[in-house]
């Protein structure tokens, strides 16, 4: 099955690698996090992976939701890796 947008593809690839999918908005620390998808990985990887797609979200507001997860992780003191994915058009280099 061909996944119809660049996000489905993303989150196809991960599922097939062992990630799991976990429910959005993620919610760190009392916050919530809107992003198009989030995943988590199984030991000895447990990283914490979000998908962001910028065809459908300002760049700026993708990476002011990056910085405030990990924030509230640090508040927590997560020691979860964190890796962000982004879908769609290429960013701008200022961003």
């Amino acid at each position: 099955m061909t996944a119809p947008t660049p996000v489905d593809r993303v989150a196809e690839v991960l599922a097939s690698a062992g990630y799991r999918r976990i429910a959005t908005p993620l919610e760190i620390a009392g916050l919530k996090f809107e992003l198009p998808a989030a995943f988590v990985g199984a030991s000895p990887s447990p990283d914490l992976v979000l998908v962001a797609d910028s065809a459908f979200d300002d760049e700026r507001r993708i990476l002011k939701t990056i910085e405030g997860i990990a924030r509230a992780m640090d508040v927590v003191r997560s020691k979860r890796p964190l890796t962000a994915v982004s879908a769609g058009p290429r960013p701008s280099s200022a961003v």
